[in-house]
């Protein structure tokens, strides 16, 4: 492991600590760590209350079913986002922190024996998303069910890699929905932003000289938070934990519960509510911004509505031909407007990379569509009822979804 193990002198040391734990709660306990991460990061507060309540959620993650994960990025040295991975190294629960990781190292790393044994940051990982089994790792891993298999080329027989674990990724760009999408929609995104921490963490924990007393001062204060954290996990461990509402649903609940969970009936409960309620807002505005199917849904909610000059439905029955929603996808503005190389079935823009005329029409069927084959060519018949519905997902602003001109 390449963290630094946690180290008791002695039996004594550890009731001393155990002593200390047993009169902690999470809001002390909670508010010891946001003190040490302001040292290092200094970022706008939700970010500060977010990392400092995840920190102390590490420590309890194997009790959870599903985590959400962190997409750290920013342009240029000195802006901070590395920083962030530096403080969870120093203070989270056996972070292993690695430059730009493949999915074996994250196979070796997480094993077969038991689920959230560790936490990952993957530093450098702008070409995480190239790898097809990492992005297996990533979408499964939020899940403490979560599992991936490979074959053994020893023995030739199938292994399933547990894939659990709350993981930070920093790059220079946050992932791109064409190739992460579904790593996109489990990850809070922090934009980070260069600021002037009192202390640098790199310095810390890793001091150039153990002379200087003020690093190893910092530095032992740093052990023995970790120290103090682990057992009160050891103290902590079997409480029960109380079922909530949170008043979100879907792949929201899953993200934000089990840390809500945690500091249920606490003080800090209110302050770490309401920043997981900004990350989600972000996540969920960064989904339908980038994301093209609003977009797709309102060219085909305008298509069914068209007349033809005598008030009569342009496309009768329902009914559209594949064609005509290709031809008007490459057609559009928004689209056509931003266009990069415009082929027979294939389409690149900036804003959605390339997009496929057989994929595109897998999504549009999604809208509650049965595809038929006609001599003049496929066509897609809608249902209005289900597409009613589709649109519930979608925000009524039509401004806020880009590429809408």
């Amino acid at each position: 492991y390449p963290y630094e193990p946690i180290e008791f002198s002695s039996l004594k040391e550890i009731k001393e600590y155990e002593d200390i734990a047993l009169n902690e709660t999470l809001d002390s306990i909670y508010q010891k760590v946001k003190t040490v991460v302001t040292l290092y990061i200094d970022q706008d507060i939700e970010t500060i209350i977010l990392i400092s309540s995840d920190i102390i959620w590490t420590y309890f993650q194997d009790l959870f079913p599903t985590t959400h994960y962190y997409d750290i990025s920013g342009t240029g040295n000195g802006i901070g986002k590395s920083t962030i991975g530096h403080v969870f190294e120093g203070i989270a629960y056996r972070a292993v922190r690695m430059t730009d990781p493949s999915a074996a190292n994250l196979y070796r790393i997480l094993g077969k024996i038991e689920p959230g044994q560790c936490i990952i940051i993957a530093d450098e990982a702008d070409r995480i998303h190239t790898d097809k089994d990492m992005m297996s790792i990533l979408k499964e891993g939020y899940t403490i069910l979560g599992k991936v298999s490979k074959i053994n080329k020893n023995t030739e027989k199938q292994e399933f890699f547990f894939s659990y674990c709350f993981k930070v990724r920093i790059a220079e760009e946050p992932m791109r929905p064409s190739f992460a999408k579904g790593v996109i929609d489990r990850s809070f995104m922090i934009r980070a932003i260069k600021g002037v921490p009192v202390y640098d963490i790199k310095e810390v924990l890793h001091p150039a000289s153990s002379r200087n007393k003020k690093l190893e001062k910092l530095h032992n204060n740093l052990r023995s938070l970790r120290k103090l954290l682990l057992i009160y996990r050891l103290v902590h461990f079997d409480d029960p934990i109380i079922d909530i509402d949170t008043g979100h649903n879907g792949r929201d609940k899953e993200l934000c519960k089990p840390l809500l969970q945690l500091f249920h009936n606490t003080e800090s409960y209110g302050k770490i509510a309401a920043a997981i309620n900004t990350f989600l807002s972000k996540k969920n505005s960064r989904k339908n911004t980038i994301s093209i199917e609003p977009v797709l849904f309102r060219m085909i909610s305008r298509m069914l509505e068209k007349k033809n000059p005598d008030g009569s439905p342009k496309y009768k029955n329902n009914t559209i031909s594949v064609a005509d929603i290709w031809d008007k996808i490459t057609d559009r503005v928004d689209l056509g407007g931003r266009c990069i190389i415009k082929k027979k079935n294939e389409y690149q823009t900036f804003d959605y990379d390339t997009i496929y005329r057989s994929t595109i029409t897998k999504i549009i069927e999604g809208f509650g569509a049965e595809r038929k084959h006609k001599k003049s060519g496929n066509v897609l018949i809608f249902d209005r009822d289900k597409l009613e519905k589709v649109g519930k997902m979608y925000p009524a602003d039509e401004e806020k979804v880009k590429g809408e001109g």
